[in-house]
């Protein structure tokens, strides 16, 4: 059965369309996957609306992807009544499918083996990242579009990859990485001589180099990542292997073995072959230390495929046969299985070292852009599709910061105390016609000392100045429901009742005598386990005190569980339970914890 779908003519861009009919076009909702995504689209509609110039220098990272701004802004301004969030996915969404169904029909014409196409099309971070917007794969599709320009080397098609090419740096500047692997990809091999001297590889030095002068130009130079580095072996993996995928990591290790190979037999070209081998992982490599999201995998993606897809990948392809003909078959066979595995199994995991297969509850992978899942992808997005998109706490602050109804200071402005979800509460405002502005902590004496904005969870951190705004009065403006409740301060008035809530929220989240553990998708916060002066979130029977297996991988930062239960609004007792006498027996909650506000 398998041999037979694989035979069918144009099988791979077919592929393509039905992965992104069940899985991405459904997902399309208002809703954002992470406050970046928030950030462009507010900054945007500030474009489009004439608030602010595109040359602003404000905007996050507007020198690396201004692109990016440029795009939403333009069709803000040309569809104005349409939700600006809906309206971002689906540019998004249109302009990767297009892409990647034009580069998959091309590449298949080419010669590409439909069964190295099955794992291409079938990386689970590719459909897992369309439904939202964001640089990285916005900039991944404008890539997909030049690929089949690129390729003819001459003429017109070829400039316009160009085109498409330099679009595609302005969307995000890490499209750079791509360049080696589309000059190796469809250039004749040469000595480092004649690649100087190519025409063509001036060419793209010059496609990727302007756009990034224009950054340089446009707006100050920003950092693009953090200067702390950041690199834990386990969560690492486990994006390799889920977000990733290991059919794609065996492909582009042997195809790397193949380079380095006729590196080493054919001594005249070896330079060459070496930049081939070395386009493949440079992205990664770049991003190893720092890989916060699945998103940083997305130029190796493209480096991938082009080179894959190239006469070289089907020489690989084609010496893979001939030398080892029954490996290779099994081989592939079980590549394409361990490509469909991942989307129908996951893997429930109740500590570091132990756990279990499962078929619609993955353990959640957290990551700086939303949680991603250990499998079961199918289960995974037909349930964010059933949720309306609404899969972490990004989704829930948006929805709670466009539950409140925004009150302007004299000049206008929104104030918003900064913190890590402060980009939802701008762009809830921005919706609703009003302008914002960011308070620095210490800030105490702007003409709006009432209206200030913040989120409850920014308190419980100690993202913002905590110890000042405690002194002052505050009140819930998130509707009732809200997952993520926000707060406004009154800077002329003294501490008031919710303040007095607010206070203890904050003493129990400066609290370091216990780990926190993340619930699995779909389980029901019922406990908090208190046992030896460590808390874990487990499941439990009903309201019982007995608790049972089903606590997950720690998450680093212990007052987060203070804050989880802090940001939940709840409508009955919460048994938070420890251990004595040899029974577990129900603690003592604050009261405003129990009942609804």
């Amino acid at each position: 059965m398998q041999n037979y779908l694989l035979r069918y003519r144009f099988f791979l861009p077919v592929l393509q369309a039905a992965l992104l009919l069940l899985f991405v076009f459904p997902a399309l909702q208002s809703v954002v996957r992470d406050n970046d995504q928030a950030s462009l689209v507010t900054g945007a509609m500030q474009i489009s609306r004439h608030q602010i110039s595109p040359l602003h220098d404000g905007l996050y990272l507007f020198d690396k992807q201004y692109g990016t701004y440029l795009l939403l802004s333009l069709v803000f301004k040309f569809f104005p009544g349409f939700d600006p969030i809906t309206l971002g996915n689906a540019i998004q969404i249109l302009l990767y499918g297009i892409g990647s169904i034009l580069a998959l029909y091309v590449a298949e014409k080419r010669g590409l083996s439909r069964r190295i196409g099955v794992t291409l099309c079938l990386v689970p971070s590719l459909i897992l990242y369309a439904p939202f917007l964001g640089t990285s794969q916005l900039s991944l599709a404008f890539l997909l579009l030049s690929y089949p320009f690129l390729i003819n080397r001459a003429g017109v098609k070829f400039y316009a990859g160009l085109l498409l090419l330099a679009l595609a740096t302005t969307m995000r500047v890490d499209a750079i990485f791509c360049v080696p692997a589309i000059y190796t990809a469809i250039s004749a091999r040469r000595t480092l001589r004649q690649v100087f001297m190519d025409k063509t590889m001036w060419l793209f030095v010059a496609t990727v180099t302007i756009p990034l002068v224009i950054g340089i130009l446009i707006a100050p130079p920003s950092i693009y990542l953090p200067a702390d580095h950041f690199f834990v072996l386990s969560f690492y993996a486990a994006l390799l292997v889920f977000a990733i995928g290991l059919p794609w990591l065996v492909s582009a290790t042997t195809f790397s073995v193949f380079g380095v190979r006729a590196a080493l037999q054919r001594r005249r070209w070896s330079t060459f072959y070496i930049v081939m081998v070395a386009s493949v992982w440079c992205s990664l490599a770049y991003y190893s230390v720092q890989m916060y999201s699945a998103r940083y995998f997305f130029p190796t993606f493209f480096s991938s495929f082009a080179l894959l897809s190239s006469k070289r990948g089907r020489f690989w392809f084609r010496w893979m046969k001939q030398r080892h003909l029954a490996v290779q078959r099994v081989g592939m066979r079980v590549l394409t299985a361990l490509s469909l595995t991942p989307w129908i199994v996951g893997v429930h995991f109740f500590s570091l070292h132990s756990g279990k297969l499962t078929l619609s509850n993955p353990t959640l992978i957290p990551t700086s852009d939303g949680v991603l899942p250990m499998g079961s992808l199918a289960a995974f997005q037909a349930s964010l599709i059933a949720r309306h998109g609404v899969v972490d706490q990004n989704q829930q602050s948006l929805l709670a910061a466009r539950s409140v109804r925004y009150k302007p200071c004299p000049d206008g402005l929104v104030s918003v105390y900064f913190s890590g979800m402060s980009s939802f509460i701008m762009q809830a405002a921005e919706e609703q016609g009003l302008r914002s502005r960011i308070l620095v902590l210490q800030d105490t004496t702007s003409s709006c000392p009432k209206g200030r904005y913040v989120e409850l969870r920014a308190l419980v951190r100690g993202e913002t100045n905590v110890d000042l705004l405690l002194r002052h009065a505050m009140k819930w403006e998130s509707a009732p429901d809200a997952l993520r409740p926000i707060l406004s301060v009154d800077l002329t008035s003294p501490a008031n009742d919710t303040t007095e809530e607010i206070k203890t929220l904050v003493a129990m989240g400066r609290r370091m005598d216990f780990t926190y553990h993340a619930l699995p998708a779909g389980g029901v916060p019922t406990n908090y386990v208190l046992e030896d002066g460590h808390a874990a979130l487990m499941y439990t029977d009903e309201r019982s005190c007995l608790p049972r297996e089903g606590k997950t991988i720690a998450v680093p930062g212990s007052n987060e569980i203070w804050a989880e239960i802090a940001a939940k609004p709840v409508r009955r007792s919460i048994a938070v339970c420890a251990m004595r006498s040899g029974a577990w027996l129900p603690v003592e909650v604050p009261q405003f914890l129990q009942a609804k506000r």
